[in-house]
């Protein structure tokens, strides 16, 4: 049963992590593009008005990336939880960042280290 926690934990572990790089590559690249849109405009001296509508619907896009980046980060710290829920907390899932804090898990840690002792 331990194997097969581990498992669909890792598994878990791998596809966030992806899905969190591409939300802030998505959040990059629309930066880029309204960039781009900005400096064209100045650089062909087109009326400030054209472009405008693309603006603000980048803009929506903006706001709803900024939103999935916040909610991918509640995820990350629920699966955290999960984690240790499942009683997985020694075990390690490759993060390649932080992993957001869960309350509890270094009570854990420091109650298997005095125990080690």
């Amino acid at each position: 049963m331990l194997k097969q926690r581990l498992e669909a934990a890792r598994r878990i572990a791998n596809e966030l992590a992806p899905t969190e790089i591409h939300i802030e590559s998505a959040l990059v690249c629309t930066s880029r593009l309204v960039r781009a849109i900005v400096e064209g405009r100045s650089a062909t001296g087109v009326p400030i008005s054209l472009g405008q509508e693309s603006l603000v619907q980048l803009s929506a896009v903006m706001t709803t990336l900024v939103e999935a980046r916040s909610k991918i980060a509640a995820t990350h710290i629920a699966l955290a939880k999960d984690r240790v829920e499942a009683g997985l907390a020694a075990y390690g899932m490759g993060d390649v960042s932080d992993c957001p804090p869960v309350a509890g898990s270094l009570a854990l840690v420091q109650k298997d280290e005095r125990t080690a002792a």
